[in-house]
């Protein structure tokens, strides 16, 4: 009995196409490295200049980043916004509140004293309705909760956008945050190191200038006082501008800038985290769509140079896959490098990619892009996207590579051939015969009291049933009917054969052929002889296997049929040592400390002396590494446990399950003071001692599974 299937693979060839497709989607995610000739690359794209691109014009500030925003020059949160206070360089807020004080100084009686007191009250308790200090200070508290979520937050979302839009890819936006970290913690050392002190020098430098010119003016006689004033004056009123801009320059780096960029390196080390997790989650479903890719390996085509390929070219396959390797790949090859489709791919990945995280517009919930969210995605709305550009690109039946039934796939074929056909059908019946090889001497053979044999009459009889799918179209209607016959006519008359085609199959997509050989005795199968040959080998070497080749048995009672390879030494040592513990504990393992100071077999004889056989060991934790020890001792070993826990329970009744767990737990804490000595005593190295840790879990596990006989 056999059967053999004509069919066309219409679903491999759809997840070939859309796994082609699909992986350079991930690759364009990935790494957006577009080539004319082979569209997205699996490799970095060399020409993306992460400094370059953080450092376009309104980058940082649109990520709330830039200089004016760390300062708080610039909102930041929707509350510094509503508290009041106006954006802007500290020099609109120095300037004109000085020029004011100036005016108002002027008439006084000591007017540089009240100059320098005014801008001292303003330094101290008018900027922004709180002083300078208390206001970034108030401010600083918030650094952690609401500043720096809010820059890293902004930061996410723009770069989550662009990766959206297709505009970066997450490797790109790795180097982007990691070159962003980097920065904000050189910006973070710069202000301490460098902007902080230089800020500081200047703002020396315009006290002691001002110190010098209310010096000068004081110093000058009482006819030299009226015509210096205005001029110290106006120079003092210009230094106290620049002295304020810079002290609340300095202040808002130490008390909040500086902070707050040390609080952004953290943060947006998380952020580059979360992104490479989102990368690494590519690379495992690239990893996942290459492997899909190898299990539809047959849909690969080589060059152009094989010529056509269609499955055809091996009949005697039990399934024949066909169609045009050849259209496959050239349709694949278009799309892959038609940038405005592979565009329109891209953005409908990853649109529902996106929706069906339900991650806010952030990189978040990176478990829900798993393999089979992509394989759904690709088998639904991206295979019907790649199918409206198939339709668009192969207008003509006969370009067709999807959508087109096996029948007409045969008229294209075969139509206007009709040799051809009647070939294809010739080799379709030969090659949908059963693979068992038949002794045609025992065939043809005329035993005694039976008919002579005829093939085909009396024995050997084959026959084949063919379902062809319905057709509906009058075109393949006929093109069905002249298939049939050539199948009906395709075995030549005498040889006792005969074919039944069907022309109701219900799938569209394949044919299918059932073979049927029957009317032959066994003796007429070509292996039966190597296999009674065996048998009977088998059985002069022990009588019992032939309860074993024909009765069931009871397991364990007989050896394997086939031979057991040898027990590695590290397989033998995890089957002895557990064992070794519990007859150490049980005290048949011993040291003798009088004669060898060795370990060694204990035993006692009629009168109670006890006697140790040396195994060679003066550490027991060396015992298990000697490999031809354990090989020789293993068998002893077991047979020996069996033994002493048969003697140990011969007075237990074993249906009393309170007394088998008494002794039970007897000797389980006999073993694990035993095993806590040696592993004191001995103090083994690590791998050795993770070894006894193993192997007297596992002598407790197997103390615990014991079973006494009833």
């Amino acid at each position: 009995f056999g059967i053999k299937r004509v069919i066309v693979p219409e679903t491999a060839m759809q997840e070939h196409i859309v796994y082609t497709l699909g992986l350079c989607s991930l690759f364009q995610m990935k790494y957006n490295n577009w080539s004319n000739a082979s569209g997205y690359r699996d490799e970095p794209n060399a020409s993306f200049a992460p400094l370059s691109y953080i450092n376009k014009e309104g980058r940082l500030a649109g990520w709330l980043l830039s200089e004016d925003h760390l300062r708080l020059k610039k909102y930041v949160l929707d509350s510094d916004r509503t508290d009041g206070w106006l954006e802007g360089e500290f020099s609109q807020y120095w300037e004109p509140c000085i020029d004011a004080w100036g005016e108002v100084a002027k008439g006084a009686d000591h007017s540089f004293n009240k100059l320098v007191e005014l801008c001292r009250s303003g330094y101290e308790q008018g900027f922004r309705d709180k002083g300078v200090e208390k206001f970034y200070s108030e401010r600083a508290r918030s650094i952690v909760e609401s500043y720096s979520r809010t820059i890293t937050a902004q930061v996410e979302v723009e770069l989550f956008k662009a990766w959206k839009d297709g505009k970066l890819a997450l490797n790109q936006i790795v180097q982007v945050l990691e070159l962003l970290t980097s920065e904000t913690r050189k910006r973070a050392t710069d202000y301490v190191e460098t902007e902080v002190p230089t800020l500081e020098r200047e703002c020396r430098e315009r006290q002691k200038y001002i110190d010098d010119a209310i010096a000068e003016y004081l110093n000058a006689g009482a006819l030299k006082r009226p015509f210096i004033f205005k001029n110290r004056y106006e120079r003092v009123m210009q230094m106290c501008k620049q002295l304020y801009v810079r002290k609340t320059e300095v202040a808002a780096i130490r008390l909040f800038a500086q902070p707050l960029a040390n609080e952004l390196v953290h943060k947006l080390s998380d952020l580059t985290e979360r992104v490479t997790a989102f990368e690494q989650q590519v690379d495992t479903l690239i990893q996942f769509s290459k492997e899909r890719m190898v299990s539809l390996s047959d849909m690969y085509v080589g060059s152009n140079a094989e010529g056509e390929r269609d499955g055809m070219e091996n009949m005697t396959l039990p399934i024949i896959e066909f169609y045009s390797r050849t259209k496959l790949s050239a349709l694949e090859q278009k799309l892959r490098v038609d940038q405005d489709k592979m565009t329109s791919i891209n953005e409908s990945l990853r649109s529902s990619i996106i929706e069906a995280l339900q991650c806010e517009e952030r990189f978040t919930n990176v478990n829900r892009f798993n393999y089979q969210l992509l394989s759904r995605l690709l088998l639904s709305n991206i295979f019907s996207k790649v199918m409206s550009y198939h339709n668009m690109l192969c207008v003509e039946s006969k370009d067709k590579v999807l959508g087109v039934p096996i029948l007409e796939r045969l008229q294209q074929k075969y139509g206007h051939r009709e040799e051809a056909l009647a070939q294809f059908a010739r080799q379709l019946v030969v090659a949908s015969g059963i693979f068992t090889e038949l002794d045609m001497t025992q065939i043809q053979q005329h035993n005694a009291n039976t008919v002579p044999p005829v093939v085909g009459q009396n024995i050997l009889m084959k026959r084949l049933l063919v379902s062809l799918p319905k057709a509906e179209d009058p075109g393949l209607i006929e093109f069905a009917n002249e298939l049939k016959s050539k199948l009906e006519s395709s075995i030549p008359g005498g040889t006792g054969a005969s074919v039944n085609v069907s022309m109701e199959g219900t799938s569209s997509n394949e044919i299918s052929i059932i073979s049927m050989v029957n009317g032959y005795p066994m003796r007429a199968i070509s292996s039966v002889k190597s296999l009674k040959a065996e048998y009977n080998r088998l059985v002069a070497l022990d009588p019992k296997n032939k309860i074993v080749l024909l009765g069931e048995g009871r397991d364990g009672d007989y050896r394997d049929i086939f031979a057991v390879p040898p027990m590695t030494p590290a397989e033998e040592r995890e089957l002895f040592v557990p064992y070794l513990i519990l007859l150490h504990g049980l005290d048949k393992i011993l040291f003798d400390a009088d004669k060898t100071e060795e370990y060694g077999l204990a035993s006692k004889d009629f009168f109670g002396n006890l006697s140790i056989v040396s195994w060679g060991h003066k550490l027991f934790t060396d015992i298990p590494y000697d490999d031809q020890l354990v090989h020789d001792k293993r068998v002893a070993v077991l047979k020996l446990y069996n033994q002493v826990m048969g003697e140990l329970f011969q007075g237990i009744d074993a249906a009393v399950a309170n007394q088998v767990a008494k002794l039970k737990k007897e000797i389980n804490d006999k073993v694990m003071a035993c095993m806590g000595a040696i592993i004191k005593n001995e103090a083994p190295a690590r791998a050795r001692y993770t070894d006894f840790v193993r192997w007297t879990e596992a002598a407790i596990k197997k103390l615990q599974e014991y079973k006494p006989e009833v």
